[in-house]
């Protein structure tokens, strides 16, 4: 069975696909029990005969345990554990009617062997599928990290050079994170950092993304959006994440702010100038008293605070 405690809901994205890549592995053990079971005329055991069985083997403990999480809550998951419920099915009916001293006939044996193909060619599949994905995801925060970042910031650029369609990049960072760490210790910050990231993606539009940039810095793409709409966008954040304090601990409250600077795509620069730009714009947030969000200023050629 799952060796680590699954129920924990500090349970990263590399425990649920190491968990995941274990349950499916271990399948094979199950339906060895079953082929011993109907061949050597062994009563069949819970894990066989039982009406929850598909609870009792590996994956069905690990799917019960994150069915609910959002990495999991899919469609491809979902049919997953269908066809693993139904392969439950037949294996049950199977061995109890031997055991009752029935013939298992020969189609009834290739539905449940076609079952079991189909399970173990979606499991891995999804497991390969899975572990690219958390490759590319930083495990504190859930979000995608700097080397996804680069990838898709390259997909964007090429989408503006073609298409001439504006689009910004920002950069926020947590106001005195350093000092949250050294009062209330680095469980604090990591909570302080997930928290920061949740309101982040509920103010964010569906079509930006956001990546960790690298310790409480965040880089943020903002396609199709001119200079006046990316400002209400990250000023939009700014309030949302300064309006509530976290609770840390008992009863304790940190007020948590960032500082953003952002730019626009420009032609004349690339992707490494456009991000100096932005956080150059940052700098000035953090100079002119944090809290709050300055841009790249093309006419200027240097960062501005919002009038």
């Amino acid at each position: 069975m799952i060796t680590r405690d699954p129920y924990k809901s500090s349970a990263t994205p590399e425990d649920i696909h190491d968990d995941l890549d274990q349950a499916i592995a271990k399948h094979g053990e199950w339906l060895q029990e079953w082929h011993r079971c109907v061949l050597c005329g062994e009563a069949p055991s819970q894990k066989i005969a039982s009406d929850n069985a598909q609870y009792l083997c590996n994956f069905g403990a690990w799917y019960e345990v994150h069915r609910e999480s959002k990495l999991v809550d899919q469609p491809a998951f979902h049919a997953l554990a269908k066809v693993h419920r139904e392969l439950h099915d037949v294996a049950r009916t199977l061995a109890v009617k031997k055991w009752d001293g029935g013939d298992i006939m020969s189609v009834e044996h290739d539905v449940l062997t076609d079952l079991v193909n189909e399970f173990n060619a979606k499991g891995r599949h999804l497991a390969r599928a899975f572990g690219k994905a958390f490759s590319d995801m930083d495990p504190l925060t859930g979000i995608h990290n700097r080397q996804q970042m680069l990838s898709e910031l390259e997909v964007e650029w090429t989408r503006f050079i073609r298409t001439g369609s504006n689009c910004c990049i920002a950069l926020a960072d947590l106001d005195h994170f350093k000092k949250i760490n050294d009062v209330y210790g680095h469980h604090a910050g990591d909570e302080v950092l997930r928290s920061s990231v949740s309101r982040f993606v509920s103010e964010l539009r569906p079509y930006d993304t956001i990546f960790r940039y690298g310790g409480e810095e965040f880089l943020l793409c903002l396609p199709n959006t001119e200079l006046h709409t990316a400002l209400a966008v990250l000023d939009r954040l700014r309030l949302r994440l300064s309006e509530q304090p976290l609770e840390v601990g008992e009863n304790e409250l940190i007020n948590i702010t960032a500082s953003f600077g952002f730019a626009e795509m420009d032609r004349d620069v690339s992707l490494e100038e456009l991000i100096e730009r932005a956080d150059k714009s940052l700098y000035k947030a953090k100079a002119e008293g944090r809290n709050r969000v300055c841009y790249w200023d093309h006419k200027s050629g240097n960062a501005a605070a919002v009038a």
